[in-house]
This record gives C-alpha cells, sequence and structure tokens, in this order.
C-alpha cells in the first residue's frame, strides 16, 4: 500500500508504503507513523493510490 500524504496545493508532504496482507475481497486498516516526518501542520490530506500489487 503506497500512501501519499499533500498540503492544501495538493503537493505531496510525505510519502509512505507498507506490506499489508488482505484476503480477496476484504479490507485490512493501517496505521502509519508521520509525525517524525517532518511537515506534519503543513498535511491537508492523504491519497492512497488505486492499484495494488500481488505479493505471490
Amino acid at each position: 500500500m503506497k500512501i501519499d500524504f499533500k498540503d492544501r496545493n495538493g503537493f505531496t508532504v510525505v510519502d509512505t508504503g507498507s506490506q499489508v496482507s488482505v484476503p480477496a475481497k476484504g479490507r485490512q486498516t493501517l496505521r502509519v507513523a508521520v509525525a517524525g516526518a517532518g511537515g506534519l501542520d503543513d498535511i491537508d490530506h492523504c491519497e492512497v493510490h488505486p492499484i495494488a500489487t500481488a505479493d505471490w
């Protein structure tokens, strides 16, 4: 899973990624730490990349 945290102008402030196992047609919650990444006050929203890759 890849997530971009963006400022109010749409510029990426922090980007992060993690590997998460999700069953077919399932859901998974992932907590990400961004406090140590700097620019925390600048984050307005996040965008999750819509395409996941399979880990065979």
